[in-house]
């Protein structure tokens, strides 16, 4: 399979392609991946979430989502992560996590949603 530009892959062609990168990670080195590679590998991929799909930055749905994130972090059992929150620029329902504790939710998600519980849920 040949390289495709960015600039000619949707914002859903890109999710998928992380998605599938992120999960072959995780299927075959995770036992292997010290917390600091972890960091790395996910830093690198926040800043490409955050260059092709965009970020939302209203300061309250961030801080809706950093609240309910921040519960859910305690019950991760991952003490080794400093966890980053983060809204998702996209109107798919949908959220996702990156290695080295990035959690972003999409814009659509929030619009769909009625609930706290429904987030977290997600």
């Amino acid at each position: 399979m040949s390289p495709i530009p960015t600039s000619d892959l949707s914002r859903r062609q890109c999710c998928a392609r992380l998605v599938t990168l992120l999960g072959g990670l995780a299927a075959g080195s995770c036992a292997t991946v010290s917390p600091q590679e972890e960091r790395r590998i996910g830093g690198k991929e926040a800043r490409e979430v955050e260059r092709t799909i965009g970020l939302v930055r209203e300061p309250r749905l961030v801080e809706y989502i950093e609240a309910i994130g921040t519960r859910l972090a305690g019950a991760a059992g991952r003490p080794d992560i400093s966890w980053q929150w983060g809204v998702a620029d996209d109107a798919e329902v949908n959220a996702f996590a990156l290695p080295g504790g990035w959690v972003y939710v999409t814009r659509g998600l929030l619009a769909l949603s009625n609930r706290e519980d429904e987030v977290a849920g997600v």
